[in-house]
């Protein structure tokens, strides 16, 4: 892996307490490989990331996962809440 730690990602979603929606901007730390595919430019790789949040309206703390997608080599090309 060579993706400069922290990403930043804000995105939205929902508490799972209260059914509030959450805007929120993660700070990913700690990626997880999951799988690589070669591509033309080189490989594609993809992460997983999870970060507790807690919810502001009713203080539930939601365990929220994602993806990270590095494509090219050292290039985030995606981010997206699972």
């Amino acid at each position: 892996m060579s993706l400069e730690l922290p990403i930043s990602h804000k995105d939205k979603f929902e508490c799972e307490g209260c059914g509030a929606k959450i805007s929120h901007t993660f700070t990913i730390q700690d990626l997880e490989y999951e799988s690589s595919d070669e591509r033309g430019m080189g490989e594609e790789t993809q992460y997983s990331f999870t970060e507790e949040v807690p919810c502001p309206q009713c203080g539930h703390l939601n365990e929220v996962a994602g993806e990270v997608w590095e494509y090219p080599d050292g290039a985030v090309n995606l981010v997206q809440l699972t």
